[in-house]
C-alpha cells in the first residue's frame, strides 16, 4: 500500500482592490508581487500561454524516429 502527503505553507494576505486609475495589468502585477514577497518567491514573467506551446524535443534524432515523416520538421526530414 502506498501513502503520500503534500506539505505546504499557507499564507493569508489582506484583500486587495484595484486602485483608482490602476489598469487591470498593473493591479495583477501588484498582487503578484505581494504574493511573491510573502511566500519568498521570485516573480517570474508568465503570459498564460504555456499550456498552448508544444515542448521542444530534447533529442531530435530520437524524436524523429517516433514521428511519422509527414509530421517531422523540415530540418529532421533529411536526417531521418
Amino acid at each position: 500500500m502506498t501513502s503520500w502527503a503534500v506539505v505546504c505553507d499557507v499564507y493569508f494576505l489582506e484583500p486587495q482592490a484595484q486602485r483608482p486609475g490602476e489598469a487591470a495589468q498593473q493591479f495583477a502585477e501588484r498582487v503578484q508581487h505581494l504574493i511573491a514577497a510573502r511566500a519568498k518567491l521570485v516573480v517570474a514573467p508568465w503570459d498564460g500561454y504555456g499550456a498552448q506551446l508544444q515542448p521542444q524535443p530534447r533529442r531530435p534524432a530520437c524524436h524523429a524516429a517516433r514521428v511519422p515523416p509527414a509530421c517531422r520538421p523540415r530540418e529532421l526530414c533529411a536526417a531521418g
